[in-house]
């Protein structure tokens, strides 16, 4: 496809011409018209979702768009000092993870921008959001899991099991019994915003009591509640919270002692087969209502490695907004990474989870027990 401006290729189905900055949207794309999915604000100012110090960055600098075509799109808000990417200064832009940015001085990696998107299931009001069905339709889906967790929360129509302790890791003797490890740790999680609306995302037990999802999951939520079919339901507190810009990690204690940990284990290698465990908001509406909805597994493999300031995983076990903060198991049920975002381009879909080992750095400088494996 080439741009109807400057006649340079452009990425199939984007919304801009990554040469010229022509808008698209307009042009007959792959798959049909290419929108936001969702922005996030770069910049000084506390309003923004990724805040820089620096003098050199405007309080609006940038934005990042995530397009329903799998792309991300980077957009300079008039900024004092410029926008660059690759030592180019731009108005607008196409990224992806090898990019290399610069807001005035301050240099970031497109993967660490990236890693900013929020995948989580849009939030809603009681009434209709959007006229876009399925935003609609996954705003129906959310307020029913909440109405689910407030009627289990104050019946108790579960019965909490007497789990061993947080110190013992479960004995995993055959792929039934971690897959059932699995199921009872991994919970979905529903924040309550400030202004009544809410949020969705997964998250599991790291020792009997404490829960690690993504921070996005619970960003700005003043309730949490949390749970599966097998524990029941329960509200939560944040007790801990990624600060740095490139980790994602938010922890959160029900209170009590009501799961079975998932072990930890830092031994990952390329083309391991993994699983990739949580809650998609798409199918939490497949709901029965006399119980939370099931969690989901999907399988794949490990297709890269990389270690850095942070380590990621990029794999194909598929997952979708809702399923951020589940855990990414291997064959033997042991927690080797967390579900955090996914990148695409015209060449496919991959996703992608941080390390057990940012995980564990993660709970060991908050003190929170964990089980290595």
């Amino acid at each position: 496809m080439l741009c109807p401006k400057c006649h340079k290729v452009v990425v199939p189905g984007g919304r801009f011409c990554g040469s010229c900055g022509t808008d698209l949207t307009g042009k007959p794309v792959v798959g049909g018209k290419v929108h936001a999915l969702l922005t996030v604000t770069v910049g000084r100012s506390k309003e923004c979702d990724v805040i820089f110090s620096d003098q050199s960055v405007s309080r609006k600098h940038c934005s990042v768009e995530m397009l329903s075509d799998g792309t991300f799109f980077l957009r300079d808000l008039q900024s004092k000092n410029g926008t660059f990417v690759d030592n180019v200064q731009i108005k607008q832009k196409h990224i992806t993870t090898s990019s290399r940015i610069r807001l005035g001085n301050v240099n970031i990696a497109g993967a660490d921008i990236i890693s900013r998107i929020e995948i989580k299931c849009p939030v809603v009001t009681t009434k209709r959001a959007s006229d876009n069905t399925l935003f609609y339709i996954m705003g129906v889906i959310a307020a029913a899991a909440l109405l689910i967790f407030f009627v289990h929360s104050s019946k108790n129509v579960l019965t909490v099991p007497n789990h061993p302790s947080v110190s013992v890791s479960p004995q995993q003797s055959s792929s039934v019994d971690w897959m059932r490890d699995v199921e009872k740790s991994t919970v979905i999680i529903v924040g309550i915003l400030p202004d009544g609306k809410y949020t969705c995302g997964s998250g599991f037990f790291v020792n009997g009591r404490t829960v690690i999802t993504n921070r996005h999951v619970i960003r700005n939520a003043h309730v949490i509640n949390l749970g599966n079919r097998i524990i029941g339901s329960y509200t939560a507190r944040i007790i801990a919270i990624s600060q740095e810009l490139s980790m994602d990690f938010a922890a959160l204690d029900v209170g009590k002692d009501v799961a079975v940990p998932l072990p930890l284990t830092t031994s990952i290698k390329r083309n391991d087969k993994v699983y990739a465990w949580g809650y998609p908001g798409i199918l939490v509406g497949m709901i029965q209502w006399n119980g939370l909805p099931e969690v989901v597994s999907t399988s794949g493999e490990i297709n890269v490695i990389r270690n850095g300031v942070t380590s990621i995983l990029v794999h194909s076990a598929k997952i979708s907004p809702g399923s951020s903060g589940g855990p990414l198991v291997n064959v033997k049920g042991y927690v080797i990474g967390i579900n955090t975002f996914m990148l695409g381009d015209e060449n496919g879909r991959y996703y992608v989870s941080y390390t057990s080992k940012d995980i564990i750095n993660f709970l060991k400088t908050n003190e929170i027990k964990y089980n290595v494996q």
